[in-house]
């Protein structure tokens, strides 16, 4: 019999149903987690609006900012893999609290006017990060298990509501005190916020008991088909062995790679173009809350059909459209900017969901998570290095334009396989179904 609908409503959690949340618990839960989506991008896109006073400081080439601008991406690639099996051993509680407090250090580093500190300190900030990117969509697929689609569309808002704020406010906050380093590090506030709503949230689960269901991302969050496994001394299948796993892992990484080559660089090709500085960060600006709205949008359309190949395939055209663009008339900026947001905001949507949406519990979800970000920011991290060194080589922005064209068409074959109505490891059971 084939599966009507693969949603996360299907999802069997013997500890949610014996210890259910209440309503009080309900907010102080949702809203630590909205406040860690709001420190995940922010360290992130305030960096490219202020590259060139970076490169004027720091006497660094575009290789090496381009590099230094991948670094986080770098990390979540190095991280992500690990992120399950710590939270499994510690709890997914713990484990987030401890990445916020290496996110506030990384970003207090970056304070400091030393040049190693402002390595060091953006290694660290990409790790904390890469804790919240790989459990926030398990945390989702088991707080809002019937509601999956529209709470990541939800996180995503946030996220990219304060990557709008990291990007727009990073140029005049660098203006204003001269420092771009207070532009880049004054970050550590809401770093703080996200610490004390985390840690709020923690400890009304050791009061009301709920944590019995929180404490383990693979323990508690078992399915019923995920216990008999481990009853009959089986182990779960494997997220590496499944072609659909490889699709959605695709998808993340080079939905990553073309976010990342424009919030690093897209600020510099429109100064290339004579575009002012202030101009070009209010335009990266623009593209985060055009992002914000059609996220929104998207993830409204994604919990209404089990097949999201349409949808995750045609996200990346009007990126391709604005890229095009930008090479033939690079005075439309303002509408490439909107397009190119247009993208950001839907992929970005659709690639966190299909996290959930392929996955049949919680704890498969922390794995493709796991899987999905580990192997997919290691493609990313490569776009803003491969951008910088293609524009060192050829001294012009067009061969970088081109490069992220070419990824997001990869992606969108990419798509055709993550959107199919299939669920990681079961792909043989369900098409013959």
């Amino acid at each position: 019999m084939r599966m009507s609908k693969l949603s996360p409503a299907t999802t069997h959690d013997p500890a949610r149903a014996a210890v259910p949340l209440g309503p009080f618990a309900v907010v102080v839960s949702t809203l630590a987690l909205l406040a860690v989506a709001a420190c995940l991008r922010p360290p992130i896109t305030s960096f490219g609006p202020v590259v060139s006073r970076v490169a004027s400081e720091t006497g660094l080439g575009a290789a090496e900012l381009g590099l230094l601008g991948a670094l986080p991406v770098i990390g979540f690639a190095l991280v992500s893999p690990v992120v399950a099996p710590i939270a499994r051993r510690f709890g997914d509680g713990r484990t987030v609290l401890v990445a916020i407090v290496v996110l506030v250090v990384g970003l207090g580093l970056r304070f400091l006017p030393s040049l190693a500190s402002l390595w060091v300190g953006t290694a660290l900030v990409g790790v904390g990060i890469a804790v919240g990117n790989v459990l926030l969509p398990a945390l989702v697929k088991r707080g809002f298990p019937a509601h999956l689609a529209l709470v990541t569309g939800l996180y995503t808002a946030v996220m990219g509501t304060f990557a709008a704020l990291g990007s727009g406010l990073s140029v005049p906050i660098a203006e204003a005190t001269g420092s771009w380093r207070l532009a880049i590090g004054c970050w550590i506030a809401l770093a703080v916020v996200a610490l004390v709503a985390w840690s709020a949230r923690l400890r009304n689960d050791a009061r009301s008991g709920a944590v019995a269901h929180r404490t383990r991302v693979a323990g508690a969050g078992r399915d019923a088909a995920t216990d008999a496994m481990v009853e009959r001394g089986a182990r779960p299948p494997s997220v590496w062995a499944s072609p659909t796993a490889w699709c959605v892992t695709a998808f993340m990484g080079l939905q990553s790679t073309g976010f990342y080559v424009t919030v690093t660089w897209l600020p510099s090709i429109e100064i290339a173009s004579g575009v002012s500085e202030r101009a070009a960060g209010w335009h990266l600006f623009l593209c985060q809350v055009v992002g914000i709205f059609a996220g929104l949008l998207v993830s409204t359309r994604l919990g209404r059909t089990t097949d999201q190949r349409a949808i995750a395939a045609l996200a990346g055209v009007p990126l391709v459209v604005a890229c095009i663009g930008l090479v033939f008339a690079p005075g439309a900026v303002v509408l490439w900017a909107v397009l190119i947001g247009i993208t950001q905001g839907a992929t970005l949507t659709i690639a966190l969901a299909l996290i959930g949406l392929r996955s049949a519990s919680a704890a498969d979800t922390a794995r493709l998570s796991g899987m999905a970000q580990g192997v997919g920011y290691g493609l990313a991290a490569l776009g803003p290095v491969v951008a910088g060194i293609l524009h060192d080589v050829f001294g012009s922005w067009h061969p970088v334009l081109w490069f992220v064209v070419g990824a997001t068409a990869v992606q969108s074959l990419a798509a055709l396989g993550a959107g199919r109505p299939l669920t990681v490891g079961h792909e043989r059971t369900e098409v013959r179904a």
